[in-house]
């Protein structure tokens, strides 16, 4: 299988035991791919062969695709799920949706569009504003310290 396809066959099983269950049946074809809710757009099951789309860029924080099919399809990438991951459509934020268990998947209207898989931590952001918070309030204690000694 390839490391990222586009699919139309998919199936929804909510729990996780059922997910696993069915991903090491060996009857089980791997081209379908495994879901945990109803993708964000309606995708006809048609059970046609997989695509593979275009890859412009593939880095540890960021995988571009480009798509050009002719029915809604789901777009499958084989790398960790995270919630911290954030996927983009043609600039718009999409749902990504956890598949076969462990792995990024997400809904993709039919024609041309450029698909965006971005790594944005909260944690980060987070991280990143308690530091500048501090280091503000470190810069007012200061100058009010610095004041109070001079009158």
């Amino acid at each position: 299988m390839p490391r990222v396809f586009l699919s139309t066959n998919y199936t929804i099983l909510k729990n996780d035991y059922e997910i696993i269950d069915k991903v090491f049946d060996n009857n089980f074809d791997l081209r379908t791919i495994i879901l945990e809710e109803e993708p964000t757009i309606k995708v006809e099951n048609y059970k046609k062969d997989i695509i593979e789309p275009k890859i412009l860029k593939y880095s540890p924080n960021q995988a571009t695709f480009t798509t050009d099919i002719a029915n809604a399809s789901i777009l499958f990438l084989s790398d960790a799920y995270d919630d911290d991951w954030q996927v983009y459509v043609d600039g718009q934020r999409s749902k990504i949706l956890q598949a076969s268990y462990a792995f990024r998947a997400v809904a993709v209207p039919q024609g041309k569009h450029t698909v965006d898989f971005k790594y944005q931590p909260k944690s980060f952001v987070m991280g990143a504003f308690v530091s500048l918070s501090s280091i503000l309030f470190l810069v007012l204690l200061s100058v009010f310290l610095a004041r109070k000694k001079q009158f």
